[in-house]
């Protein structure tokens, strides 16, 4: 190729023209790949936990449980689930403004709160649980190994999150700096 070959190529770039149907098949963000698979995993995740909740009462001897750990349990999986759907509906629709920098300011501020509300709900779920399975349990040394390791097991993938969501804002911070 040779210097009048380039031009003639950028002279002619851009004359391609695409209906609006096409451009908003190439930017629509619900039909992205990552987004099944969020989707997938929330479906099953919500699939898991409601057997859980229509389980855990003869299951796990939830009627012999105070009735406080099993409203506990029941309202911490139900805002757990909530958390996957409002996270999928966040990523689904991203902020969209007419200036950049705005777009990612907004990004930023939305994702600090999802990841608290995310955070917050983990937690909570985890401890209620814990407070759960633990009740009425006449505690040996090996169960409170067990109950100790499940804690560190708690802990450490709450702190995975945090470090994951950390991640996450850190990276559209740096970006929103960048404009």
């Amino acid at each position: 190729m040779n210097i009048d070959d380039f031009k003639t190529g950028w002279q002619n770039a851009g004359n391609g023209s695409y209906s609006e149907k096409e451009i908003e098949m190439m930017t629509k963000i619900t039909s992205h790949p990552t987004l099944k698979k969020i989707r997938v995993k929330m479906l099953a995740e919500a699939i898991m936990l409601t057997a859980l909740l229509f389980g855990y009462y003869d299951g796990f001897d939830g009627i012999n449980k105070p009735l406080y750990l099993n409203v506990l349990l029941v309202l911490s999986v139900c805002i757990y689930i909530l958390n996957n759907v409002v996270g999928y509906i966040f990523i689904k629709t991203p902020a969209t403004e007419f200036n950049i920098k705005l777009s990612l300011y907004k990004q930023v501020t939305t994702l600090k709160r999802v990841r608290l509300f995310s955070l917050f709900s983990s937690a909570l779920y985890a401890v209620s649980l814990l407070a759960f399975f633990m009740n009425g349990i006449h505690f040996t040394g090996q169960k409170y190994l067990i109950m100790s390791l499940a804690i560190l097991v708690y802990l450490v993938l709450f702190i995975l999150s945090y470090l994951t969501w950390k991640r996450k804002i850190d990276h559209f911070s740096r970006l929103e700096e960048e404009f």
